[in-house]
């Protein structure tokens, strides 16, 4: 997974953790799997505020953007 980081300004404090395709913010489990090469999963689809961005797997690698808390 190919995980990229916008910095946000906040007080904020988030958990990121991956296993496999799967991604877990907070304790709350996203599973990416089903996202095939070339896919796209809009950003608007997703229901966290931690995603900056969509996913899509490009060669073989899931890829997306999180939010990163800056205080």
């Amino acid at each position: 997974m190919v995980i990229n980081f916008r910095p946000i300004r906040t007080d904020e404090v988030v958990r990121y953790f991956v296993i496999g395709d799967s991604l877990f913010v907070d304790d709350v489990g996203f599973d990416l799997s089903k996202v095939e090469e070339g896919d796209i999963l809009p950003h608007a689809a997703i229901s966290s505020k931690w995603f900056a961005g969509d996913v899509t797997r490009v060669g073989g690698e899931i890829e997306l953007t999180l939010s990163l808390p800056n205080p």
